[in-house]
């Protein structure tokens, strides 16, 4: 009877083991606690299986999560930090044609574009010596690749306008015209003559 004792402390002590490891919430394995057959037909225990293995995770016994200890939370914070600075390089390269603009590119830009399809750039054009058509605007929406094909648009119709008005091939003059109005952004003039 005296060497039972010892067997049935090791007993209660993997028992106590795994419910101390249940409330810690890592995953845990105790694998075969020793304990002679004896032991449990003694009546000390009737659920060898305990010993055997037990694997715990607190999140699904008690349905609680564990709070997160410092590493942990480094770790996380390491993560975000890595993940945006991976965002901002991954980021769609500035064009002309976003906030800040780059009025010269614009303007370069549609120059080759009306030149492209028959057009003559005229730098002696002013908004008080020529036609012009109702200005468009840069803003928060028309920008980027909007932006460029709005461009391209009024140039067209710019060619139509001087077209339908009985100008020639040669006689298209126009210039783009960026007149800069509130919070970075500008009107379009295009001008024609």
């Amino acid at each position: 009877m005296e060497k039972s004792k010892p067997l049935k402390v090791v007993g209660i002590i993997a028992v106590l083991l795994s419910l101390c490891l249940q409330t810690i919430g890592k995953p845990t394995r105790i694998v075969s606690a020793v304990a002679p057959q004896s032991f449990f037909s003694a009546g000390a225990m009737t659920e060898p299986s305990i010993l055997n293995e037990v694997a715990v995770n607190q999140g699904i016994k008690s349905g609680k999560k564990s709070k997160p200890t410092k590493a942990t939370k480094k770790t996380a914070k390491k993560k975000k930090a890595k993940a945006k600075k991976a965002k901002k390089t991954t980021a769609k390269p500035k064009t002309a044609y976003n906030r800040p603009y780059d009025t010269e590119k614009i303007i370069r830009y549609a120059m080759t574009y009306g030149e492209s399809i028959g057009m003559t750039w005229n730098d002696s054009l002013a908004k008080n010596n020529c036609a012009w058509a109702a200005p468009g605007a840069t803003s928060p929406i028309i920008k980027g690749k909007r932006l460029r094909t709005a461009i391209e648009n009024s140039i067209q119709r710019v060619k139509k306008l001087q077209t339908d008005n009985g100008y020639q091939p040669g006689e298209f003059h126009f210039k783009l015209y960026l007149e800069k109005i509130e919070k970075g952004e500008y009107k379009l003039y295009f001008l024609m003559g």
